[in-house]
């Protein structure tokens, strides 16, 4: 899935386990007027039980409003006593350049710009678990900025390994590029990419 709205462009990809006919994370994405809100959501094992929580974890983010922190600690509150899911969210309004983000688990969530990267920090723990206050982080993009996020099913990004030309290119090819080439293939993975020009 990939959409352009002006100064935003985002798209996303997933990959199941081999073995598994479900992906068991998920991303998804809104667009009102003011905006775009992606967020991604890794349900723990793979397989249709992962993917359950993640795409349950999704749809109650996207029925609620406010900042993703808030969002996320919120729903840690009401969905207690399950499987649970780790999961980050960005929230971005190109009038204002205005980024906002949460992130409970191990969802990375990296920023690119002008050839530097900047990792989000996240707070340890799961949705689904014990109650907890997501890590939140509001930023002023520039343009030419990339945002990525991924799921654990991809190996952690080393920013001396990047090729930095890549991120000049449409998200698509930036998600497909990273997915490539950092899939683990031994879980489900999902990568979703924003630029904001």
């Amino acid at each position: 899935k990939e959409s352009d709205t002006g100064r935003v462009q985002f798209a996303g990809l997933t990959c199941s386990l081999p073995s598994e006919s479900v992906c068991g994370a998920h991303w998804t994405a809104q667009q009102d007027g003011s905006g775009v809100e992606i967020v991604l959501c890794d349900g723990l094992g793979h397989g249709p039980l992962a993917a359950h929580e993640a795409q349950d974890l999704a749809a109650a983010y996207e029925a609620l409003d406010g900042e993703p922190g808030d969002i996320l600690s919120r729903l840690s509150h009401q969905l207690s006593d399950r499987r649970g899911a780790v999961a980050a969210a960005i929230k971005v309004e190109p009038e204002t350049a205005a980024l906002a983000y949460g992130g409970v688990g191990n969802i990375s969530t990296i920023l690119v710009r002008k050839g530097e990267v900047k990792r989000f920090p996240v707070r340890d723990g799961r949705i689904g678990g014990q109650p907890l206050t997501a890590f939140s982080e509001a930023k002023t993009l520039q343009s030419g900025d990339v945002i990525v996020l991924h799921s654990d099913g991809l190996s952690t990004f080393r920013p001396h390994e990047f090729n930095m030309a890549l991120f000049s290119r449409p998200p698509l090819s930036i998600a497909a590029t990273l997915l490539h080439t950092n899939l683990r293939g031994r879980d489900d993975a999902s990568i979703a990419v924003l630029r904001f020009d």
